[in-house]
């Protein structure tokens, strides 16, 4: 499959090849040959370059040294006397000036392969469901909340909202980018502690997902799964998750819940940031009392969107074509603890899978028994901290519930972390488990047992976690 990262890394191959030809022709010469060949890979470099990064559109800061490297590569050839013509040796200033330029040719397209590979662009994995996925956003008002963290004392409360969901057979068109909102590429590069260019890459990234799309008619009403992120999260970081239930025949709702996203853009142009305040260190005495809005005030998200649901305010081509009695939860982090309070909360849930789901600001109702079946991932990284006790109660007084950790894994991998950087276990972000191998699990066993709890046609759940029991990467909660 040719993608967008070939091409970067074939560029890079061409212009290294070029570079290194360069510097090895000898102060005496090369026959006209070899010598000829070497600059048509340095020709053919320069033309990759403009057909890459001027007719594309692809240019990326990760590809910047590459291009260095590129018009090095021009000057060295325009600078090189004998060109063709099998002559005597060199001058030696030439000489000197083509062995320095190739040299740092050379390094350059090293430091680019390397951004390369630190920053990858790779297309989001294909879904294994038999539908096309189409996708849209909107925004949702809730105007019986005003006055939330940052908004004005009478301003109701804005969300986004991004539905993915299965489309008409004849859908068409480019795919959608991951994340094409570039102040949300630059939240996510400050968040890193990068400069704001840093994570421009993002917007390379293709989904499966076509804009716009019309959704599939053979059913008058689907299941719907609503998805909620973690804090610094966004609506885009379980899209893995979410077009793999869409493709199963599953409209996916994924909430972004403002001040507690990295950022929000709204259809007039305005934004939301991030709102630190709203969760402070640990160490901060009101940290309990903030964890506990914080979690409150993503469950009272979720709960508007139900609302717009069950009073048919929902957008086009969603309105009238959900199923009221087929409705999942889903969340990460803070997210999975709000899903778990409003299911708590709303006997009409049908399930509920948690992303190693932030439960400790829920300590004095965890303990409340549902009827609803759960399925929940924990990271490694959190199997013993403050969070088990909690998990241990809530798994104690639940009826169905199914709790497997993930060796090796870390809290943030289930936001798709490895689509941002491969250098995520070196800077503490991400577990030691092949990001790959993690994704697959998760969004595998998490869109099949969602289905099938649902009423989707596929496995059972129970034959779900039956494989799930089966595999050397998990150890189930005892």
């Amino acid at each position: 499959m040719f993608t967008i990262g070939f091409a970067e890394l074939l560029y890079s191959v061409l212009v290294l090849a070029a570079a290194v030809l360069l510097f090895l022709i000898p102060r005496d010469g090369w026959d006209s040959r070899r010598r000829r060949f070497a600059i048509a890979v340095s020709i053919f470099a320069l033309v990759f370059y403009a057909l890459f990064n001027w007719l594309t559109g692809w240019r990326s800061w990760r590809l910047e040294p590459v291009n260095v490297a590129t018009l090095l590569l021009v000057w060295i050839v325009l600078i090189y006397r004998y060109r063709l013509r099998a002559v005597g040796s060199e001058k030696r200033g030439v000489f000197l000036l083509r062995r320095i330029g190739s040299t740092a040719a050379v390094l350059a397209v090293l430091l680019g392969l390397a951004m390369q590979y630190l920053f990858p662009v790779e297309p989001i994995a294909a879904p294994v469901g038999s539908y096309t996925v189409g996708t849209s956003a909107f925004e949702l008002v809730d105007e019986s909340r005003t006055g939330v963290y940052l908004d004005k004392p009478d301003q109701a409360r804005r969300l986004m909202v991004q539905a993915w969901y299965p489309a008409s057979a004849e859908g068409s068109g480019r795919p959608a980018g991951w994340i094409e909102d570039e102040r949300l590429s630059a939240a996510f590069a400050a968040y890193a502690g990068l400069p704001a260019f840093a994570m421009n890459q993002l917007a390379l990234v293709r989904s499966n997902s076509l804009p716009g799309a019309a959704l599939a008619k053979d059913q008058e009403r689907w299941p719907l799964v609503i998805i909620s992120h973690g804090w610094t999260g966004s609506r885009f970081v379980h899209t893995d998750l979410a077009e793999d239930l869409a493709s199963r025949g599953v409209v996916v709702l994924a909430l972004d819940h403002s001040y507690g996203s990295l950022m929000v853009s709204f259809p007039d142009g305005t934004a939301t940031p991030l709102y630190p305040d709203a969760l402070p260190d640990s160490s901060n005495p009101e940290f309990a009392e903030r964890s506990r809005f914080l979690v409150q005030t993503y469950a009272a998200d979720i709960q508007a969107l139900l609302a717009a649901l069950r009073f048919n305010r929902l957008p086009a081509p969603l309105a009238g074509r959900i199923a009221a009695d087929r409705i999942a939860l889903a969340g990460h982090s803070t997210g999975g603890g709000a899903a778990v309070r409003v299911m708590q909360d709303d006997p009409s849930i049908a399930a509920l899978v948690g992303l190693d789901a932030w439960l400790e600001p829920l300590e004095s109702r965890v303990d409340q028994a549902v009827a609803v079946p759960q399925l929940h991932f924990g990271s490694a990284q959190w199997v013993d901290g403050k969070n088990r006790p909690q998990v241990e109660r809530l798994a104690a007084a639940a009826e169905s519930i199914d709790f497997f950790y993930i060796n090796g894994s870390a809290h943030m991998d289930f936001a798709m972390l490895r689509h941002f950087t491969r250098a995520a276990q070196i800077i503490g972000w991400g577990g030691s488990i092949d990001q790959n191998l993690f994704a697959a699990i998760v969004n595998r066993a998490a869109g099949s047992w969602l289905a099938a709890q649902l009423g989707v046609v596929g496995p059972s759940a129970a034959e779900v976690v039956a494989e799930l029991d089966q595999l050397k990467d998990l150890q189930r909660l005892e």
